[in-house]
């Protein structure tokens, strides 16, 4: 039996890689590595292949925003399935740099759906986040305008593409606890925004299982949600990684920063949440966005606002 092509957008990345490693290791898919990050690409060949030549055809270095290069890469590829990891995410950062999230997050997003499309891809798993429920930040509405796109593509075309909703990755590249351990082991304060702040968590193997063992069965203009129990302390989990590492920081109040909230939810208030074919996983339908509208009235604003 001939093994599909699959491209992973983002396999640099925490997720984007652990997908990569899954995908490999399965033997069922013909793997195709993309991101604009040669030192990320270098480890995850070490990671997949034991090798650091970087001369694998599997590695492609290229930009989501160069819409030519990714349109020609799709086109010659022509991949069964995309999983589109790639995206920009720190929350205070695209505060700052709004047109960033805007560049990567939607317009990279529809350049690269428009290639899928042009290219007959069957399946398009798009990465989202939590914060795209009820969004307040530049992150949050650029990934809601994401989910929105994909569910407008596949209404029109009858195609599989989808989201698959994350929390917080626990221990994920530029991830809180990366940065408490740091701060823990050298002795610095540990630095938390707010104390009645709370997050939902999981770890990268239910990241990945989520976004894998969806693609077969997941419907067109689904956006999977995995179920991750109770939101989780900031503080406490600060406090926990204090104690791990023997350390005698102490604990720094920061602030909120900008639009973020103290507490996240994973279902927008415009959403009807419905049980999924697999138990734990939730299942909205998010209001499909054209594309083609998205114009000046975006571009030119700080703050990406919804219909």
């Amino acid at each position: 039996m001939s093994r599909r092509r699959i491209l992973v957008t983002g396999a640099g990345g925490s997720v984007g890689s652990e997908c990569c490693l899954t995908l490999e290791r399965s033997g069922e898919w013909e793997l195709t590595c993309l991101d604009r990050d040669e030192s990320l690409l270098h480890a995850l060949e070490l990671r997949l292949w034991g090798t650091g030549t970087l001369e694998r055809p599997e590695l492609v270095l290229a930009d989501l925003r160069d819409f030519a290069v990714m349109s020609d890469l799709v086109r010659d590829l022509r991949p069964h399935t995309v999983i589109h990891a790639g995206a920009l995410k720190h929350v205070p950062m695209l505060e700052r740099f709004p047109q960033e999230a805007w560049k990567t997050n939607v317009l990279a997003t529809r350049g690269l759906l428009e290639a899928c499309v042009r290219a007959n891809v069957a399946v398009f798993v798009n990465v989202s986040t939590d914060k795209a429920a009820n969004p307040r930040t530049v992150l949050g509405h650029t990934k809601r305008i994401g989910e929105r796109m994909v569910a407008h593509v596949a209404v029109h075309t009858g195609l599989r593409y989808y989201s698959v909703r994350f929390g917080n990755v626990w221990d994920s590249r530029g991830s809180v606890a990366r940065t408490f351990r740091y701060q823990a082991e050298h002795g610095l304060p540990v630095t938390v925004t707010d104390p009645q702040a709370t997050r939902y968590f999981m770890d990268t193997a239910q990241a990945v299982d989520l976004v894998i063992s969806t693609m077969r069965d997941a419907e067109g203009g689904q956006t999977l949600i995995l179920d991750m129990g109770e939101p989780v302390s900031i503080l406490e989990r600060a406090h926990e990684i204090v104690e791990h590492c023997g350390s005698d920081s102490p604990i720094a109040f920061t602030h909120l920063r900008g639009a973020e909230k103290q507490r996240e939810s994973l279902v927008d208030v415009r959403e009807t949440p419905s049980r999924w074919l697999r138990p734990g996983v939730t299942s909205v339908r998010v209001a499909p966005l054209d594309p083609a509208r998205l114009g000046a009235a975006y571009e030119s604003s700080d703050r990406f606002t919804e219909d």
